[in-house]
């Protein structure tokens, strides 16, 4: 190594270790969202979309929310 910086090759398998990281939980959220609307069309509810409530909140005021409610979302 040269003075504690590493070698090229170990930065590029890491950047490519984190790009299939983010990739795979993308993935993973994307499975997520798809069985559970899923489990909604069986059990024959309506997935509603609160999309202006989701766009028009700051980090600020999810991480309040949070803070206020130890169980998680949706609890």
């Amino acid at each position: 190594m040269r003075q504690s910086r590493g070698l090229p090759i170990e930065q590029l398998q890491a950047t490519r270790a984190q790009a299939a990281a983010l990739v795979a939980h993308t993935l993973a959220i994307c499975q997520y969202n798809w069985a559970q609307f899923r489990l909604l069309h069986a059990i024959g509810t309506t997935p509603t979309v609160e999309a202006e409530a989701a766009v028009n909140v700051t980090p600020e005021e999810v991480l309040e929310e949070e803070a206020g409610n130890p169980a998680g979302p949706g609890s």
